[in-house]
């Protein structure tokens, strides 16, 4: 048996066992959302060994404190965002899930990133509840740091 980490992640494997992860990024479409609250949908990866072998886009009709227990039942084990309010942070956090916040892009890649360890939060939280303006940018996006900077 050994762990393996991924940033602060953590996960017990069997040796020789394969590397298994199901994440959820909250969308907007195929796109990281900005924030998880607002999200229209979610976007399921299933990633063995670094390969996406399982793809679904699941339509967000929950209110934000319902969707923990939704993505719980669905083992999820991290969860993505651009960003999200503490009292969805909390919840998340409550049922054991990794979060995630200050990612940007298209969500299959971001989901990618995050397996290969290329991916941390910027723990940020948004704490204007669900205004419409936060008070804040979202400057701390990877986006803004270096993902568009490198092309």
């Amino acid at each position: 048996m050994s762990i393996i980490s991924y940033n602060s992640y953590q996960k017990t494997i069997e040796k020789g066992e394969s590397i298994f992860m199901k994440i959820a990024v909250a969308s907007d479409k195929k796109m990281v959302s900005k924030h998880f609250g607002k999200c229209e949908n979610f976007n399921f990866f299933e990633i063995i060994d670094g390969e996406i072998v399982s793809e679904e886009q699941i339509y967000n009709n929950l209110d934000c404190l319902s969707r923990a227990l939704f993505l719980k039942d669905n083992n999820i084990e991290v969860v993505i965002s651009g960003g999200m309010g503490k009292g969805a942070s909390n919840e998340l956090l409550s049922y054991g899930l990794k979060v995630i916040i200050g990612a940007c892009g298209p969500a299959r890649d971001v989901a990618l990133e995050f397996y290969n360890g290329n991916l941390e939060s910027t723990l940020i939280e948004c704490n204007q509840g669900h205004h419409n303006k936060h008070g804040h940018s979202h400057k701390y996006c990877k986006c803004y740091n270096n993902h568009f900077n490198n092309k």
